[in-house]
C-alpha cells in the first residue's frame, strides 16, 4: 500500500480497523506502510506503521467512526421520510398526468353525454 493515493479518511479508515483489531486480538500485528501517498502527513504514516496504541490512531479511528455514525444517522433520517411519504403520500399529480397521456386541460367531470340529446 505504498503508494495507493490514500487521503486523510483512508487512513482513519486503517486507524479505525487498526484499533478494532488490537482491543479484540491483543496478539495480532497490523501495520500500513503508506510512506510514498503525498495525500498523508509523515506523522500519519509514521502512526500506520507503527504496531503500538497511539493517541493520534485512536483519534483517528473515533474521527473514522463519528463519520460513519453520522452517515448512518443520514440514511436513517432519509429512510423514515421515504417511509412518511410513503404513508402520507406525494402529490404527484403533473408526473402522472403526462405518464398517461393527459394534459392540463384535462377536467374530471367530463361526462361524453354531456352534450348528449334525448
Amino acid at each position: 500500500m505504498r503508494m495507493c493515493n490514500f487521503d486523510d479518511d483512508a487512513a482513519n479508515a486503517m486507524a479505525a480497523m487498526i484499533t478494532r483489531i488490537q482491543s479484540q486480538y491483543k496478539r495480532a500485528s497490523i501495520t500500513f506502510d503508506c510512506e510514498m501517498n503525498t495525500g498523508l502527513d509523515s506523522e500519519v504514516v509514521k502512526v500506520l506503521k507503527k504496531n503500538e496504541a497511539n493517541d493520534l490512531l485512536e483519534e483517528m479511528a473515533e474521527h473514522h467512526l463519528d463519520a460513519l455514525e453520522s452517515r448512518r444517522r443520514a440514511l436513517e433520517a432519509k429512510e423514515t421520510e421515504s417511509r412518511l411519504n410513503g404513508f402520507f403520500g406525494e402529490d404527484d399529480t403533473e408526473e402522472s398526468d403526462y405518464f398517461f397521456g393527459n394534459d392540463e386541460s384535462y377536467d374530471d367531470n367530463y361526462d361524453p353525454y354531456d352534450n348528449y340529446e334525448y
